[in-house]
């Protein structure tokens, strides 16, 4: 993604940024494209590590 395409996401209204925590992972290449065809243009992908974080 170009950084002016990342700029323009970074300086949009709130935005709604579909999930990849529930997909099916053995067809990700599917998953992507049914995303990239409803129109997704940036996703978010959570890294679930196993360990808790103190906030």
């Amino acid at each position: 993604m170009s950084q002016d395409k990342l700029e323009l996401i970074r300086k949009a209204a709130p935005s709604v940024l579909p999930s990849l925590l529930l997909c099916d992972f053995g067809d990700l290449k599917g998953e992507l494209a049914r995303l990239e065809d409803a129109g997704a243009e940036v996703l978010h992908l959570d890294v679930m590590d196993g360990t808790l974080s103190a906030t």
